[in-house]
């Protein structure tokens, strides 16, 4: 199976943290890239998102993987610019990391929440924090779905389709 370009970018940018040593589950990735690309091609998805992620490899390799899918994208890299982006763009989904300086994904999302914008979008916490204690302050804060890093791409796509 040939690599395509966008797969190229994709895994040029990607944390090491989303790579595998196996080889099986690289070709995997590989074929879900490449699904997620025809998926897309046409850019009938449409969807806009925004992923707010300080670490800006992840932020630009989930952007790159969800421009495949078709959306448009926007990227912030912390909460006051990512609240900012997403009050312009006004986002049917945004991803949305908890650990970011100054403001957190939870502030962030409180105040989405309290704006009329928060009716229609999709919060989805993006974040390497995984506890129950966790995972409940992000339902408080007002978030529809939590995914621990690094998410799977089938959790994302479900996201996305639901959206």
């Amino acid at each position: 199976m040939a690599i395509s370009p966008q797969l190229r970018t994709v895994t040029e940018v990607l944390p090491n943290e989303w790579m595998c040593s196996s080889s099986h589950r690289s070709s995997r990735l590989t074929e879900e890239f490449d699904q997620m690309a025809e998926l897309g091609a046409d850019g009938s998805n449409g969807l806009r998102v925004l992923v707010v992620d300080d670490n800006v490899d992840i932020a630009d390799a989930l952007a790159a993987l969800l421009d495949l899918q078709g959306c448009q994208v926007r990227v912030a890299h912390h909460g006051e610019a990512g609240l900012e982006e997403a009050l312009d763009f006004e986002p049917e989904v945004i991803f949305l990391d908890i650990g970011l300086p100054g403001m957190d994904g939870y502030e962030v999302a409180r105040q989405l929440r309290s704006h009329s914008l928060g009716d229609h979008t999709t919060l989805v916490a993006l974040t390497g924090y995984g506890q129950a204690s966790d995972r409940q302050k992000a339902v408080e804060a007002g978030f529809d779905h939590h995914l621990v890093k690094p998410a799977r791409l089938d959790q994302i796509r479900q996201i996305l389709d639901q959206a």
